[in-house]
């Protein structure tokens, strides 16, 4: 289900102390999904070993308010936003922020009215910006999981060693 916020949005780093800040609208799409083997259970087994839960994925879109643009109403010229305003170089250290954590697999974390999103990762980050609106940054969080998997060298007759 998709929300649509106003606020300050902060995505900040899990393994290192860097963060990123926008002010703007925010719109969440959080979907979890499970597979079911189409195979039939056998007798004796328990239905519930044959669901796999995938990992959550996050959509995030974010209407960035504090660029020059916005403030001013119209686009303006690098010149005037960042020598007056100086907003833009600001939004512009924010994006590359998040798209270090991107590039460097950074966990992060990230927070909404409703849920805290914890040790994601970013996937498929890109901005959108056009004469009539302000900049919108568009990214998706995975959810990481950790734990034990068994070695498929350690598999003998179908029973783990």
């Amino acid at each position: 289900m998709a929300s649509i916020l106003k606020g300050s949005y902060i995505i900040s780093s899990t393994d290192t102390t860097a963060k990123a800040k926008f002010d703007g609208f925010l719109k969440v799409s959080d979907s979890k999904e499970s597979v079911i083997t189409s195979r039939p259970a056998e007798s004796g087994y328990d239905y519930k070993d044959a669901v796999h839960n995938k990992s959550r994925i996050v959509n995030i879109s974010i209407v960035v308010t504090e660029t020059s643009q916005s403030a001013l109403g119209i686009r303006s010229y690098v010149a005037i936003s960042n020598t007056l305003l100086g907003v833009d170089g600001y939004v512009q250290e924010q994006l590359d922020t998040i798209e270090d954590f991107q590039l460097n697999r950074n966990k992060v974390t990230f927070s909404t009215k409703y849920k805290d999103y914890t040790d994601y990762l970013i996937t498929n980050l890109s901005y959108d910006e056009d004469e009539n609106q302000a900049l919108i940054i568009n990214f998706s969080l995975i959810e990481t999981r950790e734990g034990s998997v068994e070695n498929p060298s350690n598999v003998t007759a179908g029973v783990f060693s």
